[in-house]
């Protein structure tokens, strides 16, 4: 046999075992996908979830120490020190930066109601 032959045959079947492994690699994230896209979802739901809650319950303990600190105020029952003065000014500035926290992670809610829409945004913004 020749040299060209034998670069032929190792050639074609190179491209054999390529054309092989580009359709099982297809089939395959064929057959995953479904599962990748529903554990994407999941895992972006609860953490979003998992986010909001937070912001929710440090929200609720800072209105509440504003609340109270305004309340120490009007009745002039608080001490002399430093933090106690701060109070009604840092508590509700943190209730701000909470709320806004907390508004801004209602990602959960899209995925609920329109898992779809999420996930061409999310794919968007992988794009971007």
């Amino acid at each position: 046999m020749s040299d060209t032959t034998i670069v032929s045959q190792r050639l074609d079947s190179i491209l054999a075992f390529l054309e092989e492994s580009i359709k099982n690699g297809a089939a395959l994230m064929q057959e995953q996908t479904p599962d990748i896209v529903q554990q994407l979802l999941s895992w972006k739901f609860y953490e979003s979830v998992i986010t909001c809650a937070g912001f929710g319950f440090v929200l609720a303990i800072t209105i509440g120490m504003s609340i109270r600190s305004f309340y120490k105020v009007k009745d002039g029952s608080f001490d002399d020190s430093f933090f106690e003065y701060m109070g009604p000014t840092v508590w509700p500035f943190l209730s701000v930066l909470m709320a806004m926290g907390f508004f801004s992670s209602f990602a959960w809610v899209q995925i609920w109601v329109a898992p779809k829409v999420y996930l061409l945004e999310y794919a968007s913004s992988l794009i971007k």
